[in-house]
């Protein structure tokens, strides 16, 4: 394996990390509206912030902020309401 693979595990492991810390304060979340509302902000901001970064415009990093964003989203959207 060469450096360019040996880095590439490592950032896909850290995400996977990152995926589960994710849904796990998602779903610890004692106000799922408010947190809907503020992601739901965040998105366009978010999207326009990276697509315009240098090196931002390669499809495949495009292709993964939009699968990372959608995952979160789909998360988000997945909490049930607390009575």
């Amino acid at each position: 394996m060469n450096d360019t693979e040996q880095a590439l595990a490592m950032l896909i492991g850290r995400t996977k990390a990152f995926e589960y810390a994710v849904g796990a304060l998602i779903m610890a979340t004692s106000d799922p509206s408010k947190l809907q509302q503020f992601w739901t902000a965040m998105l366009t901001k978010i999207v326009d912030t990276h697509v315009q970064l240098p090196g931002h415009s390669i499809p495949h990093y495009r292709d993964g902020l939009r699968d990372g964003l959608a995952y979160v989203s789909r998360l988000i959207e997945g909490i049930p309401e607390q009575s």
